[in-house]
């Protein structure tokens, strides 16, 4: 119920990112996909909601299997929704695919297990110099509104503790004997998540506030004065899979073969940012929507215009675009359709952090 709820939420509050009639260009696993027409889209769209709102209601297996059927489509036809808290949502709502009487201990058991592996993996890839040195510390200058040097200081100094709080939360839930302290711990901690990222504060992704308010309620059902082992009575074909994509595979995201989006790199200041660079010349050939995604150049820096696509995707879509180079590579190719010559129209993705040896340029040709 907790993961239907807050499914439905994120879904609703990200409306644009599930259907195709929008600027924001598909990603499509297969290019046949991509051929539904808006209406169509609209149709699957509002038959993909209607499961999850008959679910909440009362849970019917074919109109969960309509459900999930829906949703490979959906994300097959673009790969930019398989956002976090999409792929956090569909594992633990992977065990409803079972048949069985230990249906309810095989969920209570790989909820605990995707949870272990969100805090644990969220921490790791934080043990970034950039993230550490650079991010932190200014984040720490964004929520107090302060271009004050001391505060960028403390935010050097206090940094590892992000990442050491989720990773010793991760471990001490393993335990019966300290989950009720980490409980109250990681409570804390997703409470200042939802106020950072809140109007009051940063304003800013307001589609993770529902999946931290659903967090704290699955951390009260599955670990709150709860004294059962991590894996109880379960099905083991399920909790080896389980363990296996949020234990294991992670692993392969450090080394560049695994999106960030199933690894739970969350704000860990390593994900890839991409631009587009095009001429004043030809700037009036694109459509006039994108003077809403533009990035503020310096001063000194004249003569085009540099369309930042993760503003843009915050903008229309309310989701960070997924940092990846085929998503990017979709997204350079609508532009290319304007025929704006190479010299004056450029491409740029940026690993953090933004040096120009982390830089990779490529053009329409």
């Amino acid at each position: 119920m907790i993961s239907l709820s807050a499914f439905l939420i994120g879904i609703l509050g990200s409306f644009k990112l599930w259907i195709s009639d929008r600027l924001f260009p598909l990603t499509p696993v297969f290019n046949v996909l991509t051929k539904c027409s808006d209406l169509i889209n609209y149709l699957i769209f509002f038959v993909f909601a209607a499961c999850l709102i008959g679910l909440l209601i009362k849970f019917n297996r074919i109109v969960f299997l309509i459900f999930l059927i829906l949703l490979i489509f959906l994300i097959f036809q673009d790969q930019n929704r398989l956002q976090p808290w999409v792929y956090f949502y569909s594992l633990i709502l992977f065990p409803f695919l079972i048949r069985q009487n230990k249906i309810g201990r095989t969920i209570l058991s790989v909820t605990r297990i995707v949870i272990i592996g969100l805090y644990f993996w969220s921490g790791v890839q934080k043990l970034n110099a950039y993230f550490l040195t650079e991010d932190f510390p200014q984040l720490l200058m964004d929520i107090f509104k302060s271009t004050d040097k001391e505060i960028l200081e403390i935010g050097k100094w206090t940094s590892f503790l992000v990442p050491v709080t989720e990773i010793c939360i991760s471990v001490l839930l393993v335990f019966k004997n300290t989950r009720l302290i980490v409980f109250w711990l990681a409570f804390f901690v997703h409470i200042l998540i939802i106020i950072i990222f809140s109007p009051l504060v940063l304003a800013h992704n307001y589609i993770i506030i529902p999946w931290n308010i659903a967090i704290i309620a699955l951390n009260y059902v599955v670990f709150y004065k709860n004294n059962e082992p991590i894996v109880e009575n379960t099905h083991w074909a399920v909790s080896v899979i389980i363990t296996v994509l949020v234990g294991v595979m992670p692993i392969f995201n450090l080394i560049g073969w695994v999106d960030d989006s199933v690894a739970f790199n969350l704000y860990s200041s390593k994900s890839k940012l991409f631009y587009v660079a095009i001429s004043e010349k030809y700037w009036n050939k694109v459509n006039p929507e994108y003077n809403s995604f533009l990035l503020r150049l310096p001063e000194n820096m004249s003569g085009g215009h540099l369309i930042d696509v993760n503003k843009w995707s915050y903008t229309e879509l309310n989701v960070p675009v997924n940092p990846e180079y085929r998503i990017f590579k979709n997204v350079s190719a609508s532009f290319c359709k304007y025929n704006i010559p190479n010299s004056d129209l450029l491409f740029l993705m940026y690993r953090q952090p933004m040096k120009n040896e982390n830089l990779t340029k490529w053009t329409c040709e």
